[in-house]
């Protein structure tokens, strides 16, 4: 499936093409540490996720971004798994540089089945109201315009 996309034409990620490799393993994981009401024992599987991707990384010798960008995205799939509820968890997620590698392991999901095409779908149309399927650019300090918020509070001196 991923060969097929790249033949197309689609480019991606070295984290979003090692993530196709790891998802079957990690969405087996995420369904053993999701409970009966559906909630995920976040903790358990960070851990869990951690030991199977660094051997691999390890060996590999990826960089920190990647590695960083492979974990984050295959764990935000766990809150990609329904349609969003609130377009503010879209922007949120959206803004992480790590979502592009999200939302591609997201479609490879969703082709495979482990995704619901409703689900995919839903995420598809809500990205589209914030702009595109595009992350997008987080402001940081260099692009901000205009004065702080609020002044920063002075030290009292100690006599």
């Amino acid at each position: 499936m991923v060969d097929e996309r790249i033949a197309a034409g689609r480019t991606f990620a070295d984290a979003s093409l090692l993530g196709a490799f790891f998802l079957p393993r990690f969405l087996g994981l995420a369904e053993e540490e999701t409970d009966e009401r559906g909630r995920v024992n976040n903790a358990q599987l960070l851990s869990r996720l951690r030991e199977i991707l660094e051997p691999a990384a390890a060996s590999m010798h990826l960089s920190n971004l990647t590695i960083h960008q492979l974990h984050q995205g295959l764990f935000t799939l766990t809150k990609m798994r329904r349609s969003p509820e609130r377009g503010r968890q879209v922007l949120k997620l959206a803004r992480q540089d790590y979502f592009q590698v999200a939302w591609d392991l997201h479609g490879f999901a969703e082709a495979l089945g482990f995704i619901a095409p409703e689900a995919h779908r839903g995420w598809a149309r809500a990205l589209s109201r914030i702009g595109s399927n595009e992350p997008v650019v987080p402001e940081t300090h260099s692009n901000r315009k205009g004065r702080r918020r609020r002044p920063r509070r002075r030290r009292r001196k100690k006599s």
